[in-house]
């Protein structure tokens, strides 16, 4: 059992690192490439809080582990859903962009819908993969990771409209 949560506390560690690295990147390859500046803030505000919630949570579920399991939610399936979660809310983030600066107004609403039913759809096979594939299932997990993933789609929603009214603003 030790050498489970060994790879999950190491699995943490390059998820956090990986989340670094694809916000810099990011920031620095939309800087070029959107016709409508964005700044270097509103991209943190875009990403920052999905970024702190995905930290935070990986540090309740190894520090609250004992009393997770007591309550039979598995803190190892709750760290693998916010882990999906966090890189599905990262690739609808690069949807977002990628719409907003698109003229039509129309492509925004697409990107979101696209974003939507894209992590709907990728949860929806992950939980199907994990009742058909577990031998202890945790209902209880699942269902706090639906509740992770509505947290998820209001950050990320929130960024994407932020974003979309500030550059409604400047035209």
């Amino acid at each position: 059992m030790d050498r489970r949560k060994n790879s999950v506390r190491f699995s943490n560690i390059y998820m956090a690192a990986a989340a670094y690295f694809y916000y810099r990147n990011l920031h620095k390859s939309y800087k070029r490439h959107i016709k409508q500046k964005m700044n270097k803030t509103e991209l943190s505000r875009f990403f920052r809080p999905v970024i702190i919630f995905f930290i935070l949570i990986n540090a309740l579920c190894l520090s609250c582990a004992n009393w997770l399991d007591k309550k039979n939610i598995d803190h190892i399936v709750l760290m693998y859903a916010n882990a999906i979660l966090f890189l599905l809310t990262l690739i609808a983030c690069y949807i977002h962009i990628r719409a907003i600066k698109n003229n039509n107004p129309y492509a925004f609403v697409r990107g979101v819908t696209l974003a939507s039913l894209m992590k709907l759809l990728v949860i929806v096979i992950s939980v199907a993969i994990y009742f058909f594939s577990a031998e202890t299932k945790s209902v209880y997990a699942v269902i706090t990771a639906m509740i992770l993933y509505i947290v998820y789609t209001v950050f990320e929603v929130k960024g994407a409209m932020r974003i979309n009214r500030n550059r409604n603003a400047k035209n």
